[in-house]
């Protein structure tokens, strides 16, 4: 190999991460000397940071999200270090699940919204024949009954709200 084909690779002193490279030898033909480099060439892959082992004497390419910002569940954080994302890492924060009692306070709000606009259908002036206003009583009787309700009571993610008439 010719002298003025030879590169050195530049690596940071704390990090050991790649910063760059030149020519080993001045114009003169004088070998550049410096304390964090290497004759050994990186191989760059993009979203990595090379990285040199003195003791191997070999670049290690190393994921690099840093600056990245994002949530592990409902904590925000920045990406400081290279490495893989940590476990759980999204853009958006992860609320937690709702716990069973949490569902069913939903499930009986929703209810009383139901309720409430089916009131028209059991007016003493409603405009429905006997029959028809007895299947709209049916269903708010399932809606008033549902507290009672097995499903509601062990598993309420799965409950299943009435089909409105």
């Amino acid at each position: 190999m010719k002298k003025e084909n030879l590169k050195i690779y530049f690596y940071d002193f704390k990090t050991k991460e790649y910063i760059g490279s030149k020519d080993a030898f001045d114009s003169f033909g004088n070998e550049i000397k410096h304390a964090n480099t290497t004759e050994i060439a990186p191989i760059i892959k993009e979203g990595f940071a090379s990285v040199f082992s003195k003791e191997t004497q070999i670049w290690t390419n190393i994921e690099d999200h840093r600056g990245k910002e994002g949530f592990v569940g409902t904590e925000s954080i920045k990406i400081k270090e290279l490495g893989e994302l940590p476990a759980n890492f999204t853009l958006e924060p992860v609320e937690p699940a709702k716990t069973d009692d949490e569902l069913r306070e939903d499930i009986k709000s929703q209810r009383d919204i139901l309720l409430k606009e089916s009131d028209f259908a059991v007016a003493i002036d409603a405009p429905f024949s006997d029959e028809e206003k007895k299947v709209w009583l049916d269903y708010r009787k399932a809606l008033r009954d549902l507290p009672q309700q097995e499903i509601f009571l062990s598993n309420p993610e799965e409950f299943v709200f009435p089909e409105k008439p």
